[in-house]
């Protein structure tokens, strides 16, 4: 657990190393000009260069634990882990019901699960707001843990109609509001603690600014999917970060990076996300350029299929192409992108916790108390990190 001047000073201290070390993990490869690092470490790139695609499948988030690793990826991983060691916040053993968890997928009644334990000794109101709810299946458990009253928000009306048709099965207290939060901000009970569990990238943000303007007394907040965001970047917010960042922002490749490790994807997830990479690639070659991404029903089907969703929606016109020759040179160009992408790896972290450290800051500014930690281990989510705030003064101006 991170607290007050600690934040600062581990803020500092990632911002520091991720600046120093900006040409490994900013340069993506194979997006504009040739990798500055291969020049600084030739031993590196050579060894990457030389690992085939089994090596690749089987070490590409591990290869700087091998014995025959270069010193100098090994070491950035080291630092890396120095910089972000969290320890898991206190909670309290107390499961959910069974007859709750009925129609929640596994892995996220184990997310539930873990936030709530972490969760309930926080809860500092009787009412409870759900940002982003879905099926408001986070707040119905917690109500049912400690009596709360519920006020979720989604801007899926339908989801927010089978949120209240559980509760009342359930005797759960609950109120949905069908609101896009992104768009129309709502007006929560000053009252309230504010939870959310893995709202996506700005709608953290904006969870963050509403707690703040309306008065409520704490929140509880997960953050995800840093990238999306209308302005495809993040700027500090914190006066410590514009005042000191030696980064000051980061733009959408590196909020994409600080989310890419994935610990648990099923056959299909991985085959989509082989065929993303290869699709695209493979498209590119036949027309260069960026394109607009698809949705995952696209990677699913024949690569001529893909080839005539894109080029019906970009407007493109095809040259005549033999499929296996371009697929297997797209291949080749992806193994070798992804190959050199692993020096990337020992950044994912640092760049998550900068960004979180930043709003914990920017939270400790407007008169919080904060502390930051992981609510579960990454084998149940990769987005372990967890925001818990309590208003210790009254607001002075709205958070931007």
């Amino acid at each position: 657990m991170a607290k007050s001047s600690e934040i600062a000073a581990r803020f500092l201290a990632i911002d520091a190393f991720l600046h120093s070390n900006r040409y490994f993990w900013q340069p993506r490869p194979f997006h504009g000009d040739p990798l500055p690092w291969t020049e600084r470490a030739p031993d590196l790139a050579q060894w990457l260069r030389s690992k085939p695609q089994e090596w690749m499948d089987e070490n590409e988030d591990k290869a700087p634990l091998l014995a025959d690793c270069p010193a100098i990826l090994s070491e950035l991983h080291r630092q890396s882990q120095t910089l972000c060691a969290l320890p898991l916040l206190r909670g309290v053993e107390q499961p959910l019901d069974l007859r709750l968890t009925r129609g929640i997928p596994g892995r996220k009644l184990s997310q539930i699960q873990a936030f709530a334990q972490v969760a309930l000794p926080r809860l500092r109101t009787p009412v409870l707001a759900d940002w982003c709810a879905g099926k408001a299946h986070l707040s119905r458990s917690l109500a049912k843990l400690s009596g709360a009253q519920v006020h979720s928000y989604e801007r899926d009306a339908a989801l927010c109609a089978q949120a209240e048709t559980l509760a009342r099965a359930q005797r759960v207290d609950l109120q949905a509001h069908v609101v896009d939060v992104s768009t129309h901000t709502p007006t929560v009970p000053s009252t309230a603690t504010l939870v959310g569990l893995h709202a996506c990238g700005e709608l953290s943000d904006i969870a963050l600014s509403t707690a703040h303007s309306d008065g409520i007394p704490a929140l509880i907040l997960a953050p995800c999917c840093h990238h999306k965001r209308r302005s495809r970047r993040y700027v500090a917010r914190s006066a410590l970060g514009q005042r000191e960042s030696q980064l000051g922002a980061l733009e959408e490749s590196a909020l994409r990076l600080s989310t890419a490790r994935v610990v648990i994807a099923t056959r299909r997830m991985q085959r989509i996300r082989a065929n993303k990479m290869l699709y695209r690639a493979a498209y590119r070659s036949l027309v260069p350029g960026t394109f607009r991404s698809g949705p995952e029903s696209w990677f699913t089907g024949s690569f001529k299929a893909f080839c005539a969703h894109i080029s019906e929606r970009e407007g493109h016109t095809l040259p005549a192409f033999d499929t296996e020759q371009v697929l297997t040179q797209a291949r080749a160009e992806v193994l070798l992108a992804r190959a050199m992408g692993m020096v990337r790896t020992p950044f994912r972290r640092p760049i998550e916790l900068w960004l979180n450290l930043d709003r914990a800051l920017r939270l400790e500014e407007q008169g919080w108390s904060v502390e930051i930690g992981r609510f579960c281990l990454d084998s149940v989510s990769p987005r372990d990190l967890l925001i818990a705030a309590t208003r210790n003064a009254q607001p002075d101006g709205p958070l931007r």
